[in-house]
């Protein structure tokens, strides 16, 4: 090992950079229980472990402005890959651990890469890479013979101090120089196997180094005593808590995928004492926004303070419950549904106040009773501001009927100050009516019998519906008979009234 430079001098001088190199992928992050007679034993062997150090000190009290934990000899780290100039090296976790199932010491393959063996200095124009040691350890995973449970055992990498292969790990009862006599093989401390105790055993790395400086503490991982709880730096993971509830980050061996796990516990947020969002650790129910939101356990969801809620057999309500709907698919409309002109809504077309089909006729709610108004004229009062009318009597009567008049020439040409305009008109006898309708043109203000309206079919034919004879005299240019239920859509086009749709 290079001499006059200490280990804190070295480790400052190697560039910030290295502190971004790539971890490796995750295994599942655990700790034993370790205690204070683990750390007793761990000291002795340590005391015999042939490091650069002096006797141990046991003051009561020490104050300090630095501690430096750990010896330059065992300043390396495991990565994924012999270094190759301008790429970088994964460095790898948990490369070495202890398994108490067949109590065996197991080693994954990897490439042991040393950061101050024989560095006395570092340059900004070296390539840090290139100065450190590197071997390439056993080629596939390594594991010890099984271990006795009262015995203690330290684990050591021999390296060849030639940097050839047969690079290999191993396991002793007794502590081993890290250079052998005949200078072939470097023996690097890895870690310390404690001995059994009450069916716990205690294996701990001893690579790497720990610096307290006052208000900082730099170092690889903090563990609890009981091995539940834990802040592993070196990995980017952490656990509070214990194996009943506990709250994690990047614990679990998930190929690609980080995750922040809450077990066994709610999880909430809060301005100041107020509740804005919880997650329930027992149903997984959750709530956002004060309770706006609501994910319920049974897989219902509820929006905007139960305004909106769909349950989990499928039923649900939206608008306060004024839209509902059953499991079974039946919805049910509270309040106007608006649709544009010609819309079609389950095979039905809007047709300004109506909605009809081939079998059903639905009307606008807002009718007049033509029984209590002058019935004869009540279109021609009308035409202008709309096309569609919806006929309604009150009045029971099967032998007589309510004539509507249909605007001529004449009103057309007073109202719109137009020779010639054509419109269309839809008439439609609401369901519920008792009345009966007779349509036919007004005959109002035409002197001019050359001027006289007419209602015709599709090959010019004068329409008389229904062939009543006291209405063939009488309605001489045309009628139609409406009842409940019935729809017919005309064109008025130079004095004539043409059919376009008739349902009875």
């Amino acid at each position: 090992m290079g001499k006059g430079k200490s280990l804190g001098s070295i480790l400052n001088e190697i560039p910030a950079k290295e502190q971004e190199i790539d971890r490796g992928k995750n295994e599942a992050i655990e700790f034993t229980k370790r205690r204070f007679r683990d750390a007793k034993e761990t000291m002795e062997m340590l005391k015999e472990s042939l490091l650069d150090f002096s006797e141990g000190i046991n003051p009561i009290t020490v104050q300090t402005m630095m501690m430096l934990v750990g010896d330059e000899s065992l300043q390396f780290r495991f990565v994924d890959a012999m270094p190759v100039e301008g790429q970088s090296v994964n460095v790898l976790e948990g490369v070495d651990t202890y398994n108490p199932d067949t109590k065996q010491i197991e080693c994954a393959s990897c490439v042991l890469q040393h950061l101050t063996l024989d560095i006395d200095n570092i340059s900004s124009k070296d390539s840090v890479e290139r100065k450190y040691k590197s071997w390439q350890m056993t080629a596939n995973s390594w594991q010890s013979d099984s271990l006795d449970a009262d015995k203690k055992y330290y684990l050591y990498a021999r390296c060849r101090t030639d940097m050839s292969n047969n690079n290999t790990f191993l396991v002793s009862e007794t502590a081993i120089p890290m250079k052998d006599e005949s200078n072939t093989y470097y023996h690097f401390l890895v870690g310390i196997l404690n001995t059994e105790f009450e069916g716990v055993r205690n294996y701990v790395p001893l690579y790497g180094f720990t610096e307290i400086l006052p208000g900082r503490i730099t170092t690889d991982r903090v563990v609890s005593g009981d091995g539940e709880s834990y802040l592993d730096l070196a990995r980017n993971a952490f656990r509070i808590g214990d194996n009943k509830s506990s709250l994690s980050w990047n614990t679990e061996k998930d190929e690609g995928e980080k995750k922040l796990a809450i077990r066994n516990a709610t999880f909430e947020i809060k301005k100041e004492d107020e509740v804005v969002a919880k997650i329930d650790g027992e149903s997984g129910a959750a709530m956002f926004g004060k309770g706006s939101i609501e994910l319920r356990s049974d897989g219902s969801a509820a929006f905007g303070n139960e305004k909106n809620v769909f349950n989990a057999d499928g039923s649900g309500s939206l608008a306060n419950q004024n839209i509902n709907w059953s499991s079974g698919g039946n919805l049910n409309i509270q309040g106007k549904l608006i649709a544009g002109e010609g819309s079609k809504i389950g095979g039905m077309t809007v047709l300004g106040d109506a909605l009809y089909g081939t079998s059903a006729t639905f009307f606008d709610s807002k009718d007049i009773d033509l029984d209590t108004v002058i019935s004869p004229i009540f279109i021609i009062d009308n035409f202008k501001s709309r096309q569609n009318f919806i006929l309604y009597g009150s009045k029971e009567d099967n032998n007589n009927y309510v004539n509507i008049q249909l605007p001529n020439q004449y009103h057309v040409n007073h109202i719109f100050n137009e020779k010639e305009y054509d419109f269309t008109l839809r008439l439609i006898v609401k369901y519920n009516s008792k009345s009966k309708f007779v349509i036919s043109p007004s005959l109002i203000n035409l002197l001019n019998p050359a001027y006289y309206p007419y209602i015709r079919d599709n090959n010019g034919n004068i329409y008389k519906y229904n062939n009543i004879p006291e209405f063939n005299n009488f309605f001489k240019y045309g009628y139609i008979t409406m009842e409940a239920g019935d729809i017919v859509e005309l064109y008025f086009n130079k004095n004539t009234y043409y059919i376009i749709n008739h349902r009875t």
